[in-house]
């Protein structure tokens, strides 16, 4: 009797009554092919982009994959696999034109950028390289760039006169220090068990000291400690 003088329609029910009708049906949005108002099975209707449906993802057609260059393209999706076959000359493809990145090093053509140390370019493709350690060293400066190596081994240090042989310069590169040879110094009295260079300033202690040796251990492993002790100031300690 709600329904009299007819139906209020909502897709597939109407509202006054419930009755069902077999049209207008709304899919779920996972296409399953049930109608979310009557939960009536229906044929299941995919909403297709290409090969793919929006909604699910399924795919709804076997792919025809056609050459592409160095891929294969599905004609109907654009659908393409990751494989691809290339024809390299060294790090350029001949048919596409692609280029090998620096993961690919051994592949490309290097050669070192004038005047720039550190740095090379593919002779090939272009492709640069700022990682690449290719100074030229001579001892401690680098020929080409100027860079200069920090640690003192690689210098090479020799008395700036003949007057302040404890003032040191590197031969090649200028760098300076005070020399670490205790006899190089002119050395002074500064104080009791002190002496001081007359030249740079550097002092150091300077004792009269007694040694007494003692020796522990084991047969197969020995340790030997040296006891000093200063005649002038008392001042002991163990080497």
């Amino acid at each position: 009797m709600a329904c009299l003088f007819g139906h209020k329609w909502d897709g597939c029910k109407c509202k006054k009554c419930g009755r069902i009708r077999d049209e207008q049906h709304e899919r779920d949005f996972l296409c399953k092919g049930e109608c979310k108002r009557c939960g009536k099975r229906c044929k299941i209707q995919h909403d297709l982009e290409g090969c793919k449906c929006k909604n699910c993802g399924s795919e709804k057609h076997d792919h025809r994959y056609a050459p592409d260059k160095c891929r294969y393209v599905c004609s109907k999706c654009g659908d393409s696999p990751a494989l691809e076959k290339h024809d390299w000359n060294k790090c350029i493809c001949r048919v596409c034109g692609k280029q090998l990145g620096l993961s690919d090093y051994s592949h490309h053509t290097w050669e070192s950028v004038s005047g720039v140390c550190g740095k090379e370019r593919c002779s090939v493709c272009g492709l640069e390289n700022d990682s690449a350690l290719v100074h030229n060293w001579n001892k401690c400066t680098c020929l080409t760039c100027g860079k200069t190596r920090n640690e003192e081994y690689w210098h090479d240090f020799i008395p700036q006169n003949k007057e302040e042989p404890c003032k040191e310069v590197c031969s090649v590169c200028g760098k300076k220090r005070i020399s670490t040879l205790s006899v190089v110094h002119k050395w002074v009295y500064a104080g009791q068990c002190r002496k001081k260079c007359s030249v740079c300033g550097t002092t150091e202690e300077d004792h009269d000291c007694d040694v007494r040796t003692e020796y522990s251990g084991t047969e197969t492993e020995i340790t030997r400690r040296d006891y000093h002790k200063c005649k002038r100031c008392g001042k002991e300690w163990v080497h």
